[in-house]
């Protein structure tokens, strides 16, 4: 999705057809005696977390989505006129607030790129 937002078509070691993929971490948690599970619908996701925060010490419920599934909140960065990239705070995520709003909750004056640039 990043590779889609800021780079449309440049796939390369991304997706199955290039043979890259994640490795199954059910078998990393195997190997490290790790307890894990897997949900892959709606149905079983309730149990799933249950059965895992329920679990003495360290364990892994492993979600499965559809790949097309945006991940959000999420940072998101802009790109200025002359192609570089200028990244949001971590406390002003994708989707973004009114600006109203995102003002009134914020307990400290806001991270303005544009003033950090100047004093550099």
């Amino acid at each position: 999705l990043t590779q889609d937002a800021y780079l449309p078509g440049g796939y390369v070691a991304a997706d199955p057809s290039s043979g890259v993929s994640f490795p199954d971490i059910q078998k990393i948690c195997a190997a490290y005696g790790i307890p894990s599970c897997r949900a892959t619908n709606h149905t079983e996701l309730l149990a799933k977390i249950h059965d895992t925060l329920a679990t003495p010490g360290p364990a892994l419920c492993e979600l499965i989505m559809s790949p097309d599934q945006p991940l959000l909140p999420k940072l998101a960065s802009e790109i200025k006129p002359d192609g570089t990239m200028v990244s949001k705070p971590l406390e002003d995520m994708y989707p973004f607030l009114e600006r109203g709003e995102f003002m009134d909750n914020m307990l400290i004056t806001p991270w303005d790129p544009d003033q950090a640039k100047e004093l550099s």
